[in-house]
């Protein structure tokens, strides 16, 4: 009987999954997935606003984002707590 259970409950989600499968393709052909910025900036005629956004993070002559560089922490960012590693901890 269990076995049987089983073997329906597998068929079941076979066939869930299956049709889930379908439901997604069908909606993402129905509403296909809007375009980034920077593309919608090149379909609007800005290829060079385009251009603006793609480097926006870049300074001039550099290939380094200011996001890229680890910044300095003091006790103040810390609330004023010094921190002191004993034994391996914090």
């Amino acid at each position: 009987m269990q076995g049987l259970l089983a073997a329906e409950k597998a068929t079941e989600c076979v066939a869930l999954k299956a049709r889930r499968k379908h439901e997604r393709e069908q909606l993402h052909h129905e509403f296909p997935p809007c375009p980034g910025f920077e593309q919608w900036l090149v379909v609007q005629g800005k290829p060079e606003a385009a251009r603006q956004w793609r480097y926006r993070e870049s300074k001039p002559g550099s290939h380094e984002a200011e996001n890229d560089r680890p910044s300095q922490k003091s006790a103040d960012d810390f609330g004023g707590i010094h921190l002191v590693e004993e034994g391996g901890h914090v």
